[in-house]
C-alpha cells in the first residue's frame, strides 16, 4: 500500500501518517507474521525519472524504455505514464544507458548520484511518481528472547537520526530541485502535474489509503518513538 503512485503529497505527509494510527496498524498487521516493526524509514527518498533527452511532459514519456524493478505497482505506473517499463537487474543500468538499450531510468537523486548514472542521464524530471517508505524491523521471536536493557539497546540503535536530524532523501535535494543529481545533469521541473493526469493516481482505494490521503494536512501526532517495550514502533527520519 505505501509504495502506491501519488499517495504522497510531501515528506511531512508521510511522516505524519507512519506516526499515527495508519503506521500502527501497519505494524501490527507485520506482528501477526512474525515481525516486529522498530521504526519507519524514508528509504531513498522521491523516485524520479533520469533520461537522455528532456522531459518537460507526459507527451515526452511516450514510448521511452525506463527501467523499472520489476514489481507490478512500479511497471504498472511507469506503463501508466506513457513509458514502456523496462525491468533490469541494477547492475546492468549504466551499459544500458551508453548502448541505447535503456532510454532512461526511474530512481531517487542520491542513487542517480552515487551510480554515476547522471553521466549517461543529463536530464532528471522531478516525477516524484513514487515514495516507498521501509520498515526496520526485528523478527518477534528474536526480541522475545531478549531482556529489557537488550531490547532498549535495539530500540536505541533504531534511532538512526532524530526527527529533526538530516534525512538522506531531502538532503540529496535534487528531488525538491534544489540541485543536480550529478555534474552534467540538469534538473527538470513543471512535468509532474501533466504526468499526475496520465496516471490518475490508480489503485488508490481501501481504508487504509483513504485514511493516508486525508492526513495530507493537520496536526502531527505526538511523536512515541523510540517506541517503549510492548508498544507501537515510531518512525525514523533516515533512510537505509
Amino acid at each position: 500500500m505505501v509504495d502506491l503512485p501519488y499517495l504522497w503529497a510531501d515528506y511531512d505527509h508521510v511522516h505524519r501518517v507512519l506516526d499515527g494510527a495508519v503506521g500502527d496498524q501497519l505494524a501490527d498487521g507485520l506482528r501477526e507474521a512474525g515481525f516486529e516493526v522498530v521504526a519507519w524509514l524514508d528509504s531513498w527518498g522521491y523516485r524520479n525519472v533520469a533520461t537522455k533527452a528532456p522531459v518537460a511532459s507526459a507527451d515526452d514519456l511516450k514510448g521511452l524504455k525506463i527501467r523499472t524493478i520489476p514489481t507490478d505497482t512500479y511497471v504498472q505506473t511507469i506503463n501508466a505514464m506513457g513509458a514502456n517499463a523496462t525491468p533490469m537487474a541494477f547492475g546492468e543500468i549504466y551499459t544500458a544507458m551508453e548502448t541505447g538499450v535503456l532510454d532512461g531510468l526511474e530512481h531517487s537523486a542520491a542513487l542517480v548520484q552515487a551510480n554515476k548514472f547522471n553521466e549517461v542521464a543529463g536530464n532528471y524530471t522531478l516525477t516524484r511518481h513514487l515514495f516507498g517508505p521501509v520498515a526496520f524491523v526485528c523478527s518477534t521471536a528474536f526480541m522475545g528472547r531478549l531482556d529489557e536493557d537488550q531490547k532498549a539497546q535495539v530500540l536505541a540503535a533504531a534511532e538512526l537520526r532524530n526527527p529533526d536530524g538530516h534525512r538522506i532523501g531531502e538532503a540529496s535535494g535534487a528531488d525538491l530541485g534544489q540541485q543536480p543529481p550529478g555534474p552534467g545533469c540538469r534538473v527538470v521541473v513543471g512535468a509532474q502535474p501533466d504526468v499526475i493526469d496520465a496516471v490518475g493516481r490508480p489503485g488508490h482505494d481501501g481504508d487504509l489509503t483513504e485514511r493516508c490521503r486525508a492526513a495530507t494536512t493537520g496536526p502531527d501526532p505526538p511523536r512515541r518513538w523510540p517506541r517503549t517495550t510492548g508498544a507501537p514502533a515510531r518512525a525514523a527520519r533516515c533512510a537505509p
